[in-house]
């Protein structure tokens, strides 16, 4: 019997990789894939009063909950919102990560963004590519036998590259899935974006 496929959406802060996932996330769920958020920052600067631990602890909540609702698991990253760079020490946390779990595609964002943290988590991301399988690098976690397909979710942003769809599939009810995940991030929907 062959294992299941296993998923990995890696995002900036708590509630981008389920915003922009949610919909295919929920088809990978019902196939019997296992999915892994992993959010590169606490988003502890996500909110125009709250501040400290109850907004990180807030943040972690929320996206527990989307991720109960996706049917996927959410790990979060010790790195500040708003001060993430591909620093080496970032990059190893994010192989370990990836180590760890193992997975066969990666979801994330490029390197070609609006917010510095979404460019940073990109470029983690393509640094760890060809890493992931040199065992000198991070030699505490064993090297994956097969490097993950690395896709790229859907942005707007031309400069200095526009994004180009490779493949696309139909929407389904991700409206629906959408706004049911947005509502689990009441901090960032309801009081901080309302």
């Amino acid at each position: 019997m062959s294992e299941p496929l296993r998923a990995m959406m890696i995002g900036a802060h708590p509630d981008d990789v389920d915003i922009c996932t949610c919909g295919i996330t929920k088809r990978l769920v019902s196939k019997g894939c296992i999915v892994r958020f992993v959010s590169m920052t606490t988003g502890n600067a996500g909110h125009q009063t709250m501040r400290g631990e109850e907004l990180i602890k807030t943040r972690a909540a929320e996206a527990q909950k989307s991720a109960a609702y996706l049917g996927a698991t959410y790990e979060i990253l010790p790195f500040d919102d708003g001060r993430l760079t591909p620093s080496l020490e970032a990059r190893e946390t994010l192989m370990r990560t990836i180590r760890n779990f193992k997975p066969d595609v990666i979801f994330t964002n490029r390197a070609c963004d609006y917010h510095p943290d979404h460019r940073a988590t990109g470029q983690l991301v393509q640094d760890c590519s060809y890493l992931m399988g040199v065992p000198a690098i991070c030699p505490d976690t064993p090297v994956l036998r097969k490097t993950p397909t690395i896709l790229y979710w859907a942005d707007g942003f031309t400069d200095p590259k526009p994004f180009r769809s490779d493949f696309a599939r139909p929407a389904d009810d991700d409206r629906k899935t959408l706004f049911h995940v947005e509502c689990c991030h009441a901090s960032q929907f309801l009081d901080w974006l309302p």
